[in-house]
């Protein structure tokens, strides 16, 4: 009986001293204790470190055009809870998070979050995800680290462009959820303390080589499928449905596309030609896990394809849509919800 109590007292104070320190932590700024970025701070100043996801958004970032929430979403506050509202979260990258190349520089007025937003016209929330550099691992780590606490009805998955580019920071990887409901459950738990992701920090200095590793591609097409199905059955157990967005590449037909050899060296490839055929080839296994797993699909990348007005990229960027193509992808996104019967009806 002594022995237990001896027991008992000595875990109590183990739990006593963890949340001493955890709250110490919560305390302290984080840029105190987490490791700088050693590239994209000076070009992006929003993004920062986290130790699941590799690097994310900035938390209450604001220039200009541009303000990231207390969530580290880009777009305006909003609360843990929906209070009864639909709301749709949009994953992706930067042509989700919404930035863009002309002549004057780099823009953020292509976000087609915030225009599915306006077009919805307050029957559902919208939340704009996205982060620039973004895989689908990415994807998948900030879906348990963040977003399964903001309690989405409907998540819209749009990766590809950084899974077939190449990977440059193999320090930035980020941590792959278990599997099997239990242990998800506690990864989810974990990922949001502070102590535990110290703990993930120290562990990544420990054992990251240095070195200009680079992995091309960022993710092989097995992989990203299976990635793909895991964001599918994880959203799925917590009742969240799932709706597949691509999108595409400049048209071929828009010519004079402008790409200097330094972006075609972060595309991964010095040939146009090889870009489209990749960007097609992980097009086509998005479709195959959508089949698979009877994912609603928005073709995103049809519409752009069949679009004949005014163009939808500017001649600088062959990878991002200008506004004109983001609201095109709100709208293909509403009208493809709409035809699920997913949107409230007025």
């Amino acid at each position: 009986m002594r022995y237990l109590s001896r027991v008992l007292i000595l875990a109590g104070a183990v739990l006593v001293s963890m949340a001493g320190m955890e709250l110490g932590l919560r305390l302290i700024p984080a840029r105190i204790w987490m490791p700088a970025l050693s590239t994209g701070p000076n070009i992006f100043p929003w993004i920062r470190y986290d130790p699941i996801t590799g690097h994310a958004n900035r938390e209450n970032f604001e220039h200009n055009a541009l303000h990231i929430n207390r969530f580290g979403l880009r777009g305006p506050d909003t609360t843990c809870s929906p209070d009864g509202k639909l709301r749709i979260v949009c994953m992706g990258d930067s042509r989700t998070f919404g930035i863009w190349k002309d002549g004057a520089g780099m823009r953020f007025d292509n976000s087609y979050p915030a225009y599915l937003q306006e077009i919805l016209a307050g029957t559902a929330e919208v939340l704009n995800a996205g982060v620039i550099g973004y895989t689908s691992p990415n994807g998948l780590a900030q879906l348990h680290s963040q977003l399964l606490t903001l309690h989405p009805s409907i998540i819209v998955v749009s990766y590809a462009v950084n899974d077939h580019s190449p990977a440059r920071a193999p320090e930035l990887a980020p941590v792959e959820p278990p599997t099997g409901a239990s242990l998800q459950h506690l990864f989810d738990i974990s990922s949001r303390l502070e102590l535990f992701r110290l703990a993930v920090t120290a562990y990544r200095r420990a054992t990251t080589t240095s070195g200009n590793k680079v992995v091309n591609p960022a993710l092989s097409l097995p992989k990203y499928e299976r990635t793909l199905q895991r964001i599918v059955a994880d959203a799925r157990r917590n009742g969240i449905r799932v709706v597949f967005l691509t999108q595409a590449l400049r048209p071929r037909s828009q010519q004079n596309v402008h790409m200097t050899d330094g972006e075609l060296f972060l595309l991964g490839t010095p040939s146009l030609d090889r870009i489209y055929g990749l960007d097609a080839d992980y097009q086509k296994a998005m479709l195959a896990v959508a089949h698979q797993l009877d994912v609603p699909v928005v073709d995103g990348a049809a519409a752009v394809d069949r679009w004949q007005g005014e163009p939808l990229f500017g001649p600088d960027d062959l990878v991002h849509v200008n506004p004109r193509g983001a609201r095109l992808l709100a709208e293909v996104v509403r009208d493809r919800l709409a035809d699920l019967g997913w949107l409230p009806t007025r």
